[in-house]
């Protein structure tokens, strides 16, 4: 037992003479132009190359330059959002109640019916010239094998002026889906402004003119279902026009002067029928239809009228567009380009083209800081540029907010000549609520030498 102790000893005490014998580490020496691993010694190689800079290389300079400001474009673009972004930040606190009670959600059910295959959607307007119109229209759609829809809607202004609109769609199997249409339209307006005939007129010929029409038409798409780019429409129908001298309280009617430089529109005074008759064709590559920010949208049109009273009153328009979108910026920013023009003709020699044939350009034509239809006269071309940025978007639910700016510019004439100092323009902004598949609320506030216009209206599809 002694024996196997001491030789215990011995082992431990050789174990530790080699320990204490073993060198110390020392760190690994840092690479060249490193620093030392934390603690240890920095350690330099007298022989390690020393790698200077190339003249001429292009990535060290003697002295700090600073790089151009390339992006100054991209920043002014910027300025119209941040302005908007300020005036609409009280609309935030709105949509925060919107967002945390899901208020949207609630509305929807509180308009639906049998299971949603009846929708009620709002509508209202509010114009210059128009005043306030509010209403509702109802939207049923079957959940048959026949798919059919339909609509009825009614506005009533607060002038005294209503318009009661319906419309049956019908997709048929047998034509590869095409959709059958029948339109009804039922309109009375008491003072609509008429400023007389041709791009020449002027602010002082300002009348105001009763307008009743009613109207219905059988239309087909001409595309069939598996055509994405391409459409077009054909229709035929029955248009009733009644035009009377209006009633205004500060404004003169149509008729009631003896020598009224505004004179008198065509049809004026009495009710006349005309048959009618559209074809149009349509190219749409935008990536979205409430929201594009790139493709091509184009528009070629005829719609032809005929009286069934006086055959001197029939004419024909024809109508082309294009509108043409540019993502210049991240973010659904796009740049869009417009140009059109119209032709009104005589359908015969002899015969006396209606007043809703004539090419139009006002506040709902192509000319947003005038009154609505307030240029009427053979010939009409026009232009726009307008830039559009989003500053809210709701949820996943693809629906935001698209404040925008518009510029635009154009003319009529054939009755009074072409005279370039009778080029209008108008510009100014607005802002929209879209879902990416329609859009919802378009309002907007325009300036011209007339004066301002202004439009806050919508009809909302939930």
């Amino acid at each position: 037992m002694t024996g196997r102790v001491v030789a215990l000893v011995v082992v431990i005490a050789a174990t530790g003479m080699a320990r204490a014998e073993e060198p110390a580490a020392v760190p690994p020496a840092a690479a060249p132009g490193l620093d030392a691993p934390r603690g240890g010694p920095v350690v330099v190689d007298p022989v390690a190359p020393v790698i200077a800079p190339s003249p001429g290389d292009g990535l060290t300079t003697d002295v700090f330059q600073e790089e151009p400001n390339l992006d100054l474009h991209w920043k002014l673009l910027n300025i119209p959002e941040r302005v908007v972004e300020l005036a609409f930040a009280p609309v935030g606190l709105l949509v925060a109640v919107v967002e945390d009670k899901r208020l949207d959600k609630r509305v929807k059910e509180l308009i639906s019916f049998w299971d949603g295959r009846i929708k009620l959607q709002p509508r209202f307007k509010l114009a210059f010239g128009d005043g306030l119109g509010l209403g509702i229209r109802a939207k049923g759609k079957s959940k048959t094998t026949r798919r059919t829809e339909s609509k009825l809607g009614f506005v009533y202004r607060l002038d005294g002026d209503y318009e009661i609109d319906g419309e049956l769609e019908q997709p048929f199997g047998s034509l590869n889906d095409r959709v059958v249409r029948v339109n009804g339209d039922i309109e009375v307006d008491k003072n609509e402004r008429f400023y007389g005939l041709g791009g020449g007129s002027t602010e002082d010929t300002r009348r105001v003119l009763r307008s009743d029409h009613q109207l219905v038409d059988v239309s087909m798409d001409l595309q069939p279902k598996d055509w994405y780019d391409y459409a077009g429409r054909a229709a035929v129908g029955l248009y009733r026009q009644t035009l009377a001298p209006g009633t205004s309280a500060s404004t003169p009617a149509v008729g009631a002067m003896v020598d009224d430089p505004a004179g008198v529109p065509p049809g004026f005074g009495t009710t006349i029928t005309y048959a009618t008759a559209y074809l149009s064709g349509h190219y749409d590559t935008r990536d979205t239809f409430g929201r594009p920010s790139r493709g091509l949208v184009a528009d070629i049109s005829a719609d032809a009228k005929f009286s069934l009273q006086d055959a001197d009153l029939a004419g024909i328009r024809f109508k082309a567009s294009a509108r043409w979108y540019l993502p210049i910026l991240p973010e659904a920013r796009a740049l869009s380009l417009a140009a059109g023009g119209s032709a009104a003709l005589p359908l015969y020699p002899g015969a006396t083209i209606p007043l809703e044939t004539l090419a139009l350009l006002g506040r709902e034509q192509h000319l947003r800081g005038y009154d609505r239809a307030r240029f009427r006269d053979k010939y009409a071309f026009w232009g726009a540029i307008e830039y559009r940025f989003p500053i809210y978007e709701y949820l996943n639910t693809d629906v935001g907010l698209d404040p925008y700016v518009f510029a635009e510019a154009g003319t009529t004439f054939g009755i009074d000549a072409l005279q370039l100092d009778r080029m209008r323009w108008s510009a100014g902004g607005g802002l929209r609520l879209a879902h990416e598949t329609t859009l919802v609320i378009d309002s907007f506030l325009a300036y011209s030498p007339e004066g301002i216009q202004i439009i806050f209206g919508g009809e909302a599809d939930f």
